[in-house]
């Protein structure tokens, strides 16, 4: 079994630039449609049906949107720390003292 790690930290790099490029389109997104349903709640829309949408709006869709996000915020931290991790060691193998 090979003990040897090849690492390419352009590649790791990109994919964590794309995560925060992803996380931060689906917080303006989120931020907007909780804007425009608080703005739908305070209308004049007062039913049976306006009373289940928002129910499941609440209870569903905003909480599945928010965890998908923060879902996406933890592979990206975690992608992270494996460039971090791995940097430290590269700089120990080749004898470089900034970090």
């Amino acid at each position: 079994m090979s003990t040897e790690v090849k690492v390419n930290f352009s590649v790791l790099e990109n994919a964590i630039q794309v995560y925060n490029a992803q996380i931060e389109a689906l917080n303006s997104a989120y931020s907007q449609a909780v804007s425009a349903m608080e703005r739908l709640r305070s209308s004049a829309w007062r039913t049976a049906g306006s009373d289940e949408f928002f129910r499941n709006y609440d209870e569903s869709w905003k909480v599945d949107f928010k965890d998908h996000i923060e879902y996406l915020e933890h592979l990206r931290d975690c992608l992270t720390l494996a460039r971090e991790g791995f940097y430290e060691e590269y700089c120990k193998k080749t004898f470089i003292t900034e970090v």
